[in-house]
């Protein structure tokens, strides 16, 4: 029988957290879509020591909507040293997007500089399969070791693995996803989904858009024929990378397709559909766009928005990009948060409900006031993020205006 450790509910968590002034005017793309922080807490939901024995926090992840209106949360935790490599998947929920509850833990790596898949567990995301209605995890495993004149090796080769729930709906959520029998047996039983090309560690680096790290984040979302896309980063970490040299910058995306979320994955390369290894990099922020997580814009049903950890900028904020189709994307956007941010955990639509119940914290906060709380073309939206030393988790609203 699983066994389930519940830890208690996180109903506040006043660590030092210094508001700065908000931010004082929206941050607009070329399209017309504009982003303002509206409304951020003073509190952090959850960091290291709210939920006690994550020595590091969380730093990438996702959290979703569930069908009885509360929130889902998985995240990439560093529980322990060595640092990046002891690494597990921890799973939280939430009725109101501000109290979170740890639900479990998941795909706790090896934590060994080992050189073997699945020393470190990245990257993690939920992911729903609207053909059967049922819920999957992906995540990033990559190998370890000591680093050494190939490059930066703490993780190195990273593979993206998947995994369905065996319930459809939210009781898929709420599963082991294949941890009941064991670390070991989990592992064994997660389908790969994509790697890395043509992989050396010693080199060459022959493709423009993988590095040493491999493929170091990946997030499918469905095309509007049915079919599906994702954006797959890397990272240039092989020792005497320069800018210009096998890739366009650190942490750089390309796209990969499918006509299934079940795959086969394929990288996209339109000028020579013969050799899809060689994918160019998405030019989103100059090369600098980790774990970016992509869903249906507010303002086009058809369209899409994209948010993603924005290297170049975290200081201010985090990333923001749009796209009509899915498969060509605009330059995008750093949106401002006070105190910036590491990495976004994705945009989810406030209910109605959630606004009216939220309105004197919106109106109070000095953004909004009785007239553009409800104004025409726009939506608040749940802003979750990470920022800090990567170890706190923090909810907060924006307003997406066009």
């Amino acid at each position: 029988m699983r066994l389930v450790i519940f830890l208690q509910s996180v109903v506040l968590t006043c660590a030092a957290v210094h508001e700065r002034a908000p931010p004082s005017k929206p941050d607009c793309t070329a399209s017309g879509v504009c982003l303002q922080l509206v409304w951020q807490p003073n509190w952090t939901q959850v960091n290291s020591t709210s939920f006690p024995g994550n020595k590091g926090g969380i730093e990438d992840g996702i959290v979703v909507r569930r069908a009885d209106g509360g929130f889902s949360m998985i995240g990439a935790e560093m529980y322990g040293d060595p640092h990046w490599v002891a690494m597990r998947l921890g799973v939280y929920t939430s009725t109101d997007a501000l109290h979170w509850e740890k639900s479990r833990t998941l795909r706790t790596s090896k934590g060994k500089f080992s050189g073997e898949m699945h020393d470190a567990t990245w990257g993690p995301f939920f992911l729903r399969n609207p053909v059967n209605d049922t819920w999957a995890i992906s995540y990033v495993g990559y190998r370890c070791a000591a680093n050494n004149a190939s490059g930066w090796l703490d993780n190195f080769d990273g593979t993206i693995f998947m995994r369905y729930a065996t319930a459809k709906g939210d009781a898929g959520l709420d599963s082991a996803f294949g941890e009941d029998g064991g670390q070991g047996d989990a592992f064994a039983g997660d389908t790969k989904v994509i790697g890395p090309d043509d992989f050396n560690v010693d080199g060459p680096w022959p493709h423009p858009c993988q590095g040493l790290q491999g493929t170091d984040s990946f997030y499918p979302y469905q095309l509007n024929d049915g079919s599906w896309a994702a954006l797959a980063g890397t990272s240039m970490q092989q020792r005497g990378w320069k800018p210009g040299q096998g890739g366009n910058g650190k942490w750089p995306v390309s796209l990969a397709t499918a006509p299934t979320l079940d795959g086969p994955w394929t990288r996209y390369n339109p000028t020579n559909k013969s050799h899809p290894a060689d994918a160019p990099c998405v030019d989103i922020n100059g090369g600098g766009t980790e774990n970016p997580i992509i869903q249906r814009r507010p303002d086009n049903e058809k369209g899409f928005q994209m948010v993603y950890d924005d290297l170049h900028g975290e200081g201010r904020g985090f990333g923001y990009a749009v796209s009509d189709d899915g498969i060509n994307w605009a330059k995008g956007i750093n949106v401002a948060v006070p105190g910036g941010t590491r990495t976004p955990f994705g945009l989810v639509p406030m209910t109605n409900a959630e606004k009216l119940r939220h309105s004197h914290d919106l109106l109070d906060y000095g953004i909004l006031n009785a007239t553009t709380i409800d104004k025409k073309n726009s939506s608040l939206q749940w802003l979750f993020y990470t920022v800090g030393g990567w170890e706190a988790f923090r909810t907060a609203v924006v307003q997406v205006s066009w």
